[in-house]
């Protein structure tokens, strides 16, 4: 639509009419003998926004047709559309959504414009965030700056690097409710996403963050998320922390479904930490491929089967929690005394230790150790 800033009358007709009308069918003739304006140009002719409620000062310079410049003419602004940007009665242009608009400058008979393309950017994702998760409706504990035209780095719990790109959102323990949108792979640069303890949190996981291949960590305990991880996360290769623990008593969610076997391509993943969810399945050998893992904790999950012998190669691994999966079952396999664990938990499952010295020996090493017993005495 067309929205004119400011009045003039000509013939009549008020108004952003009156503003078209003149400009385009030739406009208020001046008193014959006075300098007529004979040219307007406007500065700068393009401009394209990055984001969302960013603004651009626009200036228009009128000559006379002695190609001076005439300071005290009256300027009139026009935006196409004002759902895409808006203009104030001084040339300043905000940016309002995704497109392009046409922004004219008017005096008498004569026209200038300039092109404005607004893209969406880090704040415009950010706002889909915040809609989304119950930000407007007065949900979060803490919004400070949220949804203003205050430079993202000062959103509460956002973090950005110095070309201001979104790489952290810490929102633990802040009220969000409703769904993670699948806007969220938009902010490509994301490395951390801390949402844990915000109960009204849940829906699925969106497969779409399987596309911030730059997500380091991952954490959305004690929320209210159900359905299967996306097999989409075997694609987060720079993921070194995956945590969502569900508590008892706190979390109304639980993850349920297997666990991607996709998983094992996450060679920099050091800790997985699915507590409490109601995961199924056996482990997948996959995970015998996580090198760089230090902890796994699996603990009262509805995991069946045994430890696939793959999780020899899992060289620094500390700490295995698999315990209180009555479906569980099996000896353990040798392969394990490989691994230097400090903490293995296997109590509440039919998982027994083979009675051998060596494997007698290892699981004697570890400090803090509580299993089944040994297979001889199931």
């Amino acid at each position: 639509m067309l929205r004119s800033i400011g009045h003039i009358s000509c013939g009549g007709i008020p108004g952003a009419l009156a503003v078209a009308t003149a400009a385009l069918a030739g406009g208020c003739d001046k008193p014959e003998g006075e300098p007529r304006p004979t040219t307007i140009t406007v500065t700068p002719a393009t401009v394209t926004m990055p984001d969302i409620a960013l603004t651009e000062q626009l200036s228009a310079t009128v000559e006379d047709e002695n190609g001076q410049v005439m300071p005290d003419v009256e300027i009139r602004w026009v935006v196409s559309n004002d759902e895409i940007a808006e203009v104030d009665r001084r040339g300043l242009v905000t940016g309002k959504d995704e497109g392009q608009a046409t922004v004219w400058a008017l005096t008498g008979r004569l026209l200038g414009s300039a092109k404005i393309t607004v893209a969406l950017g880090p704040r415009a994702h950010l706002g889909k965030f915040y809609e989304a998760t119950g930000g407007p409706n007065g949900a979060w504990t803490t919004y400070t700056n949220w949804g203003t035209s205050k430079p993202v780095n000062e959103w509460y719990g956002v973090e950005t690097d110095a070309e201001g790109n979104v790489t952290g959102l810490r929102l633990s323990s802040n009220g969000l409710s409703g769904v993670l949108p699948p806007e969220i792979k938009m902010l490509a640069h994301l490395e951390t996403l801390a949402l844990d303890s915000n109960g009204g949190l849940g829906g699925s996981i969106p497969p779409e963050i399987g596309e911030l291949v730059n997500l380091k960590s991952f954490t959305i305990s004690r929320s209210a998320f159900v359905g299967k991880i996306p097999r989409e996360f075997g694609s987060l290769v720079n993921l070194e922390s995956f945590i969502v623990q569900q508590d008892f008593q706190i979390s109304p969610g639980k993850l349920s479904g297997s666990i991607p076997p996709e998983f094992g391509n996450l060679v920099n993943l050091e800790e997985v930490d699915l507590n409490g969810n109601a995961i199924s399945g056996s482990l997948p050998p996959e995970l015998g491929n996580l090198a760089s893992l230090r902890r796994l904790e699996l603990n009262a999950n509805g995991l069946s089967g045994s430890i696939p012998p793959e999780f020899g190669k899992l060289g620094n691994l500390a700490e295995l929690v698999i315990a209180n999966m009555p479906s569980m079952s099996g000896p353990l396999p040798g392969e394990l005394t490989a691994v230097p664990l400090s903490r293995f938990q296997w109590q509440g499952t039919r998982l027994c230790a083979p009675t051998d010295a060596a494997f007698q020996e290892w699981l004697q090493s570890i400090d803090n150790q509580s299993g089944s017993g040994d297979c001889d005495d199931t």
